[in-house]
């Protein structure tokens, strides 16, 4: 099950397309999978860099990464680092 992510300064929407950007979509393929226009799913990714204060889309992706990141149980992380690091 997904932890709840508290998405900070971005709204619902926003928040969809800087986990897409974290995915490696380009604007595009947002727009098609979100059903939206390319010209809507810019005008989110400027509103974004503006927000976190970014300067790319992969400090999006950082930012995203780091939020969910925050957002697991203690526990998973030390499972992840287990599954990572065979020695551990």
């Amino acid at each position: 099950m997904a932890a709840r992510v508290n998405h900070g300064p971005l709204t619902a929407r926003q928040w969809e397309v800087a986990t897409w950007i974290a995915k490696g979509l380009d604007n595009g393929e947002i727009a098609t999978r979100l059903d939206l226009s390319r010209a809507t799913v810019a005008s989110h990714v400027t509103k974004i860099l503006k927000k976190l204060r970014c300067g790319s889309r992969v400090q999006i992706a950082v930012w995203v990464t780091e939020v969910r990141l925050r957002a697991q149980p203690a526990g998973d992380h030390a499972d992840h680092a287990r599954r990572c690091s065979p020695g551990l």
